[in-house]
């Protein structure tokens, strides 16, 4: 019997090649972008899966409430002494381990003889923390690795860059970071990312048991601040996270009394599940890398339309060439066959069609790969045959397309009555509310597309503002110079004095960080007379007296830093405060200048001068509010970079000089650049791979609608051909002919498009509530949105409309 249906069902999509080939080309489309979703979505939330006990994982997380300030700071870190002081006070806790990039370290130098390298990702860990975690290690042994002091684990691909083997043990590397003393660690340990992928990545872990910011942390006694500390926990089998994590503000209460009260802050620690890590965003001084749930919800959502997209338009056709098959179910009734058979037939020929669709969209899947993997800035692997995830998306997405595409067909055509299909009548029951239905899933096909063309519009609007606002400073044609060690810091003043001198600068900044980067650094201040109850939380960061000049920031009262200033390495210091920072401490711009401002942090006092105010100016990206921000006047060999203000566009001279200048300055130093409008515009990196996402996926459902909308004109003008050929006959215009085919059409099109925009405000207007600094969602995105669809289906249903307009109404009229 299976024979016969899959024979006959065969027959049916050959005898119908036109019906055929637009559904099978439909549903292979749909089927590729929902399947390449899957396994992105399938692939991010995968991160840390591998890990033994992963269940019993987690990372103490810390929500702050500084003085006088209504919203919490959510952050992903804590401070130094907490995780290990949980382990020593909680039996429940198995193991505890800490890791940490240091603050401000973007790279590390590496120096193996004479030969220097910079890596972006290096971190202190604790010697316990291949305790908790997994990594695959290829050398040495995971559990001990790093308990001698000054040992490093590095990765295979860094070993291999290094020392040209994976098998560098005893080894010895000379690591030093922006700020920080060069010190010499042996390779302990080579691992490998075979095991997965997770949320710490690093090309190399550090021991904490060194020197440096190692011993810093070991040492720390700090139970307010220093919120740099990534901790981690794994818990007993049995043990309960939620009643440890109600035991954690006594825990807190016990060791930082005194100087919660001292600084006038409260602190609530939570325990976050390992698996919740990758795809958790918006946490403050998170690692990079993450994926946020909301992200991944959207993209669960676009692959849902687009498959449901391509299954309407199946659902559309077979619906409509109902009466093509009417002769078929009723003789079969009337020999014998059941309802129930007839749903499984046509079932049957909708799961073929599917798993033909899948058949081809899995090569077309993996020949795109390098395609969307670009598109979508992902590492997306299809590995059939060694996934049983992967496999598993294949076959649960074949099963539920085949049945949510055939369902409704294969209901409709097994309801019909043999008495009357066999007598020939030409309406059939429930034809008038199969058509109704036709044209709600029309309407629905394009509420989808218009709405995703709404959504790809408002991003793409919402990205190029972000992308083109004034951000109170100037970033165009500035070059950034980044110093990594203490040997290049040495020569950072005589390269920015000798790059002034170049005829294509204007002039130059030293700075700590450069604007768009995280600023670690916070201070509570206060005035003269009050405390630190009373404090303002206010972030700085330090700078030369060139700085205000090279990014044409605007000086609103006082003046700016001299090389006579002090810094606060003294105590005490020279600042210039923003506009937000005096609003904030209840200081008139005009004031402002010769105010002393205290703060008082680990038993030391601070004393800062204002000097000057400054226009608030973007320091951060657009997600950000405008907070509080200080510059505290540094001597330039203490900082990290040099920004130049190019006055040519002649770079590749001006770069040329610039190589020269660092060769005779720094020596044996590489020599790098970056232009400071590019390092900001990759902050929105997320906003721009959805933008690029939403308007790729917003296309191909356009298409996905408009093949349907193509086999729906080619069955109406089929079903009206006799009435086209007496209406030419009458005297009928093509334009007229055209016309009245076309209208049916646009009128549903019309009705999508006012289906569409209510839903879509309203959820990109919660999308854009995330943004500190946000459009107006504008009228122009849903008129062009209107004209854009009518335009798509008018020349898609035009197509065949002007073919049977132009058709011999003898050649139609013929049989009659």
């Amino acid at each position: 019997m299976w024979k016969n249906y899959l024979k006959i069902a065969w027959r049916n999509l050959w005898r119908s090649k036109t019906f055929s080939a637009v559904n099978l080309f439909g549903l292979t489309v749909g089927t590729a972008c929902c399947l390449y979703i899957l396994l992105y979505v399938q692939d991010h939330r995968s991160y840390d899966a591998h890990h033994r006990d992963a269940e019993h994982i987690y990372r103490v997380i810390s929500d702050l409430q500084l003085p006088n300030d209504q919203d919490e700071l959510h952050m992903a870190t804590c401070s130094p002494p907490i995780p290990t002081g949980i382990k020593a006070e909680f039996p429940e806790v198995e193991v505890a381990a800490r890791a940490c990039r240091p603050p401000g370290v973007e790279m590390h130098l590496l120096r193996i003889g004479d030969q220097v390298h910079y890596e972006r990702s290096g971190y202190y860990v604790d010697s316990t923390f291949f305790r908790v975690f997994d990594y695959h290690f290829i050398e040495g042994n995971a559990a001990h690795a790093l308990d001698e002091p000054f040992s490093v684990v590095i990765s295979d691909k860094l070993a291999q860059k290094l020392f040209n083997t994976t098998a560098p043990l005893g080894e010895v590397i000379g690591i030093g970071g922006e700020g920080g003393e060069e010190q010499q660690f042996k390779v302990t340990g080579v691992f490998s990312d075979a095991l997965g992928k997770s949320h710490l990545m690093p090309e190399f872990f550090m021991t904490m048991n060194s020197g440096g910011i190692g011993e810093y942390i070991r040492t720390n006694d700090t139970w307010t601040g220093n919120n740099f500390i990534y901790g981690y926990l794994r818990l007993k089998p049995g043990a309960d996270p939620g009643a440890l994590e109600a035991k954690l503000p006594a825990f807190l209460h016990r060791h930082g009394a005194e100087q919660f009260e001292q600084m006038g802050m409260k602190k609530t620690l939570h325990l976050q599940p390992l698996s919740h890590i990758h795809t958790t965003s918006g946490l403050i001084a998170d690692l990079p890398g993450s994926t946020g749930a909301r992200f991944l919800q959207i993209l669960i959502l676009i692959a849902g339309f687009i498959q449901l997209v391509a299954c309407i338009n199946f659902m559309n056709l077979t619906t409509a060439r109902s009466t093509k098959r009417a002769q078929e179910v009723g003789i079969r009734k009337a020999t014998g066959a059941t309802r129930q058979a007839l749903v499984g037939q046509f079932l049957g020929e909708s799961m073929l069609l599917t798993v033909l669709a899948m058949t081809m969209a899995i090569p077309l899947v993996k020949a795109a790969l390098p395609f969307l993997n670009n598109l979508t800035g992902a590492e997306v692997a299809m590995q059939l045959g060694q996934s049983w995830g992967t496999a598993g998306a294949v076959v649960a997405l074949t099963l539920l397309t085949g049945l949510a595409a055939g369902s409704y067909p294969a209901f409709y055509l097994s309801s019909f009555r043999p008495l009357t299909v066999l007598r020939g009548m030409t309406t059939l029951p429930g034809k008038t509310g199969a058509t109704w239905l036709r044209k709600g899933m029309v309407v629905s096909q394009f509420a989808i597309s218009a709405a995703l063309v709404i959504g790809a519009l408002i991003v793409r609007t919402q990205l190029n503002y972000m992308l083109e606002k004034d951000l109170g400073f100037e970033k165009e044609q500035k070059v950034v110079f980044p110093f990594r060690s203490e040997e290049s810091r040495a020569g950072l003043e005589t390269f920015s004095r000798e790059l002034t001198s170049l005829s294509e600068v204007g002039s130059t900044s030293a700075m700590a960080v450069v604007p768009g980067q995280m600023v670690y650094n916070d201070v509570q201040l206060y005035e003269k007379g009050k405390n630190m109850e009373s404090s303002k939380h206010i972030r700085f960061t330090h700078c030369d007296e060139h700085y205000l000049n090279t990014l044409k920031i605007k000086l609103l009262a006082g003046r700016q830093f001299t090389s006579g200033d002090t810094s606060r390495q003294r105590g005490t210091g020279q600042v210039i405060l923003n506009e937000t920072a005096l609003n904030q401490l209840g200081i008139a711009v005009q004031d402002a200048p010769g105010r002393v401002l205290h703060s008082d942090f680990e038993g030391r006092h601070f004393e800062f001068t204002i000097i000057g105010v400054m226009q608030d100016f973007l320091y951060q990206n657009l997600g950000s509010s405008m907070d509080p921000f200080m510059m505290v006047y540094e001597r330039p060999n203490r900082l990290n970079y040099v920004v130049a203000d190019i006055k040519s566009n002649d770079y590749a001279a001006f770069f040329k000089k610039a190589e020269a200048v660092w060769a005779s300055v720094i020596p044996n130093q590489p020599f790098e650049y970056s232009f400071l409008d590019e390092d900001l515009a990759r902050l929105y990196l997320t906003e721009k791979t959805l933008a690029d996402i939403v308007s790729a996926f917003m296309l191909i459902a356009i298409f996905i609608s408009c093949l349907g909308l193509f086999g729906l004109s080619v069955f109406t003008a089929e079903q009206r051909t006799k009435e086209i050929g007496i209406r030419k006959v009458l005297g009928a215009s093509a334009a007229g002919i055209v016309a009245l085919l076309s209208k049916d059409f646009l009128k549903l099109v019309g009705i999508a498009l006012v289906v569409a925009s209510l839903p879509a405000w309203y959820f990109m207007n919660q999308w854009l509530e995330n943004f500190a600094y946000r459009i107006d969602i504008p009228w122009w995105v849903f008129a062009l949105t209107g004209v854009l669809a009518v335009s798509v289906a008018f020349i898609t249903v035009s197509f065949q409309s002007m073919r049977a307009a132009l058709a011999n109404p003898v050649e139609s009229l013929r049989s009659e």
